[in-house]
């Protein structure tokens, strides 16, 4: 009888909170549905379309919270970015929390391409599409390569990194 592969406690958290990140999208997106009316007057006059739309920028909003809260987190509270918490460069740390968020967006992302999939093209048409693929994979390279040149120019001096790469 053939082992089954294990799974690493890493590995399940990230699973288990990339699950949780297409959940909240799902349950998100209800909410933001069933609560728009009772907030925002326009909406009831909205066709089913521009209601989906709406829909599916409350998740992307929610998202956007959830992101910018772990990132403040993980920058401000955690120890992860301290100097003297471990011998690792800093782009190569991780902990439970950023590896759980990593999973939650993941989730987000999937739930959104699914939506713009599933709804083509009225969430967004062919250019959104391959825009999204696009982006994505010149995302990581353009991160690595960044982290290259601050590592080759040794760059001490944030606000000089902030001033040549305000988009970062």
């Amino acid at each position: 009888m053939a082992d089954l592969p294990s799974f690493s406690t890493k590995e399940f958290y990230w699973l288990a909170s990339c699950f949780c990140g297409i959940i909240t999208c799902k349950l998100v997106y209800d909410i933001t549905g069933f609560i728009s009316p009772f907030c925002f007057k326009g909406y009831g006059k909205l066709s089913d379309k521009e209601k989906m739309e709406w829909n599916n920028r409350g998740f992307s909003t929610f998202h956007a919270l959830i992101a910018a809260w772990a990132s403040l987190y993980l920058l401000l509270f955690s120890d992860l970015f301290d100097e003297d918490s471990s011998n690792d460069l800093i782009v190569n740390r991780s902990s439970i929390i950023s590896n759980m968020f990593l999973g939650f967006s993941i989730g987000y992302f999937l739930s959104d391409l699914a939506m713009v999939f599933w709804h083509f093209p009225a969430l967004g048409g062919l250019e959104y599409v391959l825009g999204c693929c696009w982006s994505e994979k010149l995302y990581h390279l353009y991160l690595q390569w960044h982290c290259i040149v601050l590592w080759v120019v040794d760059c001490k001096d944030f606000s000089v990194h902030l001033f040549f790469c305000p988009h970062v």
